[in-house]
């Protein structure tokens, strides 16, 4: 029995927001999936390009992760609560993991992190790449001597 080839673009898209939200599949079974063979030979295809695709795939699950809430504040602006994008081990544990990949390798000492979001990503991201963690606030939050 011979196996299907498939030699696949360099410009190549999946339609991962038709997929259902929560597959969390690694992308080359998730490709194996919607061809038409279980014996597939992937051609052409760079480890470079997987790589970019399963970040994208990655980006596209934290991204859906997060409830949009229109008009809040006021009328025309998309809040982005990120309530639920922490309710998601996963979705979260990937959104610091994309912040560790990118900065793992920069020599950065110090990771300061701004109220509310920064105090709940900077913390994660400051350890996986032994770094400090130091929190911003606005001043006169704090009951002792602060640096301005």
């Amino acid at each position: 029995m011979s196996s299907f080839s498939f030699p696949f673009p360099r410009n190549l898209s999946l339609p991962l927001r038709s997929l259902s939200p929560r597959l969390s599949l690694p992308l080359p079974r998730l490709i194996s999936l919607y061809l038409p063979s279980s014996r597939l030979r992937l051609h052409g295809v760079s480890t470079r390009l997987m790589a970019s695709l399963e970040r994208k795939h990655r980006i596209a699950e934290i991204a859906s992760s997060i409830r949009v809430i229109p008009d809040f504040p006021k009328p025309g602006v998309m809040f982005q609560d990120i309530t639920t994008l922490l309710l998601d081990p996963k979705a979260f544990g990937d959104a610091v993991e994309l912040f560790v990949e990118r900065y793992r390798d920069q020599r950065i000492s110090v990771v300061a992190g701004i109220e509310a979001r920064g105090f709940i990503f900077g913390p994660p991201i400051a350890l996986a790449i032994g770094a400090k963690f130091v929190p911003l606030r606005k001043p006169k939050k704090l009951p002792v001597i602060t640096y301005a």
